[in-house]
């Protein structure tokens, strides 16, 4: 895995020949230094520890960018394809080459992944999980597939909303490290969207994932809808999904969601209440991966944080925290965990490959348009929290490290 720095490392094609030996030497000292890791510490997992370690729950959100539209055909090759993203396959194959040197205890439990859009980020499935996994479903049972690989992972759901013949599909798959399972499949499309996303049936998709220590947490992944000027689009989808969470999810449960949701950071704060739900300041620096440089948002263009944004014209000043892990309370409905971690972390390629991103082309690490979320919950002492009880601010107790919030009854 790369460093969490500029992607302009990467070198460049059109470098003179006094300027690639120079490039070339500076690499050998940047791979002497361990420059081209994420983290300070390699040692994945290791950095926070709480009490009763078997009692955390850990979910990461992963926006792909593997995005082909492909219409009126459902072969892969089939049909009318347009919009495609670049560099898929490469990027397809670094997200799994990333999940696979994982060590055992740092899989997180559950991945929510977005933009399941393409025959190459199929592929990442096929890998990870099942060689028979396909978008649609076909081979999954109760629209869940089990894993049959010798890798990290149990089982897979299959895309929301599969596409039909005009309609692409919702782009969310969710799926769990070995040792938990799937079950309670649900899916939604979101009533209110605008054009474009309309067509690709964004929406929701809820679980509950089995765990073995932790019994029964339920998990929805989504992906809302996009650009800034639609604020009020996304209140209504989180509305939408709120009251199928209100309706259908058991009292006393435990409930996570993961997803990009689009938000900029004026529109946290009403996500979070029209979702009923909680998160605790996200912990910049890292603590799961370590990072170099904070990195307080998941869409982060301009500066080379990013070299799918840097190098789009339109988003070279992007700064949003798109991508949005929280638990939901809803008062004392749902349970609250004792304490949550979360931070951004790049998602990076070992070494850069020739990207079509511009003309002529550069050399990039990327993997996606979007850094990923990922998150810790403590779980071992889940409990409700009974609001009514606090007196006084200072019973909302936040831990040393500034990033844990302790709740308590």
């Amino acid at each position: 895995m790369a460093q969490d720095g500029s992607s302009t490392r990467c070198l460049q094609a059109s470098a003179s020949a006094f300027m690639l030996l120079a490039q070339k030497l500076l690499f050998l000292l940047l791979v002497r230094g361990v420059a081209f890791r994420e983290s300070v510490d390699r040692s994945l997992g290791k950095a926070w520890t709480p009490p009763g370690g078997e009692d955390v729950f850990s979910i990461m959100n992963v926006n792909t960018f593997l995005l082909e539209v492909r219409i009126a055909g459902w072969a892969p090759r089939q049909g009318l394809a347009f919009g495609s993203k670049p560099d898929m396959q490469a990027r397809a194959d670094g997200l799994v080459r990333w999940f696979q040197e994982l060590k055992e205890d740092e899989v997180p439990d559950v991945v929510v992944f977005n933009e399941i859009f393409s025959k190459a980020a199929s592929t990442i499935f096929r890998q990870l999980c099942n060689p028979q996994w396909r978008r649609n479903g076909w081979y999954a049972k109760d629209n869940v597939l089990a894993c049959s690989t010798s890798g990290h992972f149990g089982f897979a759901t299959r895309v929301l909303n599969p596409a039909g013949w005009v309609k692409i599909s919702g782009g969310v798959v969710i799926m769990v490290r070995k040792g938990l399972y799937i079950s309670d499949f649900h899916e939604e499309a979101y009533v209110d969207h605008d054009f474009e996303d309309g067509m690709s049936q964004k929406g929701f998709m809820r679980v509950r994932v089995g765990h073995p220590s932790i019994g029964d947490v339920w998990v929805i992944g989504s992906h809302t809808q996009a650009w800034p000027q639609n604020a009020g689009i996304r209140v209504k989808q989180w509305k939408q999904m709120w009251r199928h969470i209100d309706a259908t999810i058991p009292e006393g449960s435990k409930l996570v969601i993961a997803g990009d949701m689009n938000t900029e950071t004026s529109e946290v704060e009403t996500m979070k209440k029209e979702l009923h739900s909680e998160s605790p300041p996200l912990d910049e620096s890292g603590f799961w991966l370590p990072l170099r440089t904070p990195l307080p948002y998941s869409s982060y263009g301009g500066g080379g944080q990013n070299a799918y944004l840097h190098y789009d014209h339109q988003e070279t000043h992007e700064k949003s925290p798109h991508d949005q892990i929280m638990y939901v309370s809803a008062g004392n409905k749902y349970l609250s965990p004792k304490s949550m971690r979360w931070q951004y972390l790049p998602m990076k390629s070992d070494g850069c490959f020739p990207s079509a991103i511009t003309t002529p082309n550069i050399s990039v690490d990327d993997l996606s348009d979007h850094y990923a979320a990922y998150a810790q919950l403590h779980l071992g002492e889940f409990r409700k929290v009974l609001l009514w009880r606090f007196s006084k601010p200072s019973e909302l107790v936040e831990s040393d490290s500034g990033s844990t919030l302790q709740l308590t009854d």
